[in-house]
């Protein structure tokens, strides 16, 4: 079952500090396997107890060209149909591309500027082959790459504080490619975590292709 499309889920929240936070995921094509593994895209903070899920099953993950905005507040977060915008990996100003095997999760990204989430300062990221990013160690969080399906958030079980673009069982050894770049100037840089053309691990005729980018914020 996949539950997607508009302004869909909002949750009420105590008063917090922090002004509204956005994050978009773009998907240039995601062609899904059919394996009945399910897959998941959406957020989660920390904690696993706050969180939104966009999209989430096996089935009708045939997108091309859809944009996703997360607006992350202090009374309510929410997701919302958003223009999709692909960019160019080539003009970012420190293009870089993550050589990961399956079932891998990368070392540390410093991102070289200071964003928020769930009102928590952030500057690294931890990218994951299965298809998402995390905003803390995941060795101190005793964590896997999230092999070998999505889940349905806020989910407790860790992997937890993370964008997942499109969470399920990928295989870049395959095939495709994961990379990283910023792109604009201070103070409205951002950056995005590419993946292109990245094959399932079953059905490798089958790939994703989508970009989370993360404003300065």
């Amino acid at each position: 079952m996949k539950y997607f499309i508009g302004l869909v889920f909002l949750m009420l929240l105590g008063s917090v500090v922090y002004s509204n936070e956005y994050f978009y995921v773009n998907y240039k094509n995601i062609t899904h396997d059919g394996d009945g593994v399910a897959a998941s895209a959406g957020i989660e903070n920390d904690s696993g107890v706050r969180g939104i899920t966009a999209a989430y099953g096996d089935n009708n993950w045939n997108w091309s060209q859809v944009g996703i905005r997360y607006q992350i507040g202090p009374d309510y977060d929410a997701y919302e149909n958003w223009n999709y915008t692909w960019e160019n990996m080539n003009n970012a100003s420190n293009l870089t591309y993550l050589n990961l095997t399956d079932d891998q999760v990368s070392d540390g990204i410093d991102m070289g500027f200071y964003s928020h989430f769930f009102g928590t300062t952030i500057n690294r990221i931890w990218v994951s082959s299965n298809g998402f990013i995390i905003f803390d160690n995941w060795v101190s969080q005793n964590l896997s790459s999230g092999c070998c399906s999505g889940q349905y958030m806020p989910d407790g079980t860790a992997p937890n504080y993370l964008i997942a673009g499109y969470w399920e069982d990928l295989n870049p050894e395959a095939g495709g490619t994961i990379s990283y770049g910023v792109f604009g100037s201070a103070p409205n840089r951002y950056m995005v975590v590419e993946f292109n053309e990245v094959p399932h691990y079953y059905y490798t005729n089958a790939t994703v292709s989508f970009q989370i980018k993360i404003p300065e914020q």
